[in-house]
């Protein structure tokens, strides 16, 4: 690989021009299929999840790839599972013990970005102390037990994460809102954009830390789905009421509260706060919206802060005849890509009218 193309490409990770350069330059020089590999998973980066494209692309993409997997990826992590966006490897998903035995590994050209460690649980104090870390935008630690709080603060508070955007801590033994805290209170934290904490007992505690604590401000998105956690280590109305009411969440753009429990009360807040404003997906997959009635959607379609919402997914929540009128005659839905009902419960009165819609290309049922 030309080592003068690889470094610009480096030095402008999200700058789609020095890798189609680079492709015009394979063209030229021998290599079209690697070109054409290049160019067809740019165009899969700019499509989002349903559009009628993206099956004929990704067949094209797994055809110019499965020969090539392993001359295109990276020899330093040979063996290992290597993610390619946008043409090159950019995420690399190894153990904690392997990682810590080839730390050099970290050192390989291109624009590897994003990191995921699995089995690190008993290596956490080693795997701080690696320092070609300092180099990830996105580090992955799903699975990793931390031994309480001190134990979260002090690997953030050691390990060289200057460029971290990204974290995803799902399942990591997160209990309320005491490991959140002390994540808050480490050099990481005002830096975070996206935080993931799906799987952990948070419960509305935690809601609250993540509402209330000026750290996390900076984050755009934020995900903690339940994953089938017990009712009271869940979010209920009072926890997204917190996220609602929040100084400092101002910046959300997605939000995921999918398998918790804030009913309609819980979506009436959320959709009806000036953050709102800024949402452009929400998911609340499976909160017992619509138990008691249509007040959830229809507080969601009557709602004058979601100008900005292209993705609700709602799934596994009921929707009765009301609610499917509403949310069917509902003007914004023009400017939806998609409103996933998916796993709701709908009788043949609703579907039909819901497939009435002008827009009922956007259901996905």
């Amino acid at each position: 690989m030309n080592a003068a193309f690889l470094a610009a490409i480096a030095d402008r990770p999200d700058d789609d021009l020095p890798r189609l350069v680079y492709a015009d330059w394979l063209d030229e020089n021998g290599d079209p299929a690697r070109a054409e590999f290049i160019r067809t998973q740019i165009e899969l980066a700019k499509l989002p999840d349903t559009d009628p494209r993206r099956p004929e692309l990704e067949a094209r993409e797994d055809e110019l790839l499965t020969p090539h997997k392993s001359e295109w990826g990276l020899p330093e992590f040979r063996g290992q599972s290597q993610v390619m966006y946008r043409g090159f490897v950019e995420r690399v998903n190894v153990s904690a013990e392997w990682l810590i035995a080839r730390s050099r590994s970290l050192n390989a050209s291109g624009p590897l970005r994003s990191l995921r460690v699995f089995a690190a649980s008993r290596f956490i104090a080693r795997l701080a102390e690696v320092p070609g870390l300092a180099r990830f935008e996105e580090l992955d630690l799903t699975g990793t037990s931390f031994a309480g709080a001190d134990d979260v603060r002090e690997f953030f508070s050691t390990a060289k994460l200057e460029k971290l955007h990204s974290l995803v801590l799902r399942n990591s033994n997160f209990v309320e809102g005491e490991e959140l805290a002390a994540l808050a209170d480490t050099p990481v934290a005002p830096r975070l954009k996206s935080l993931d904490v799906s799987g952990n007992r948070i419960a509305d505690a935690g809601a609250r830390v993540l509402a209330e604590r000026p750290e996390f401000g900076g984050l755009e998105t934020l995900i903690f789905r339940a994953d089938e956690l017990e009712p009271y280590s869940c979010v209920h109305a009072s926890g997204a009421a917190a996220l609602a009411d929040s100084t400092t969440l101002t910046r959300l753009r997605s939000l995921d509260l999918s398998d918790h429990y804030i009913g309609d009360a819980g979506l009436q807040r959320l959709v009806n706060s000036p953050h709102a404003e800024r949402l452009e997906r929400l998911g609340v997959e499976y909160n017992e919206i619509g138990e008691i009635g249509s007040s959830g959607i229809l507080e969601v379609v009557e709602s004058s802060r979601l100008a900005n919402l292209r993705e609700l997914y709602f799934g596994g929540n009921r929707l009765d005849r009301i609610g499917a009128e509403a949310l069917a005659g509902w003007p914004h839905l023009e400017r939806m890509t998609t409103v996933d009902l998916r796993d709701c419960p709908l009788s043949d009165a609703v579907r039909a009218t819901l497939m009435r819609s002008e827009w009922a290309g956007k259901f996905i049922l």
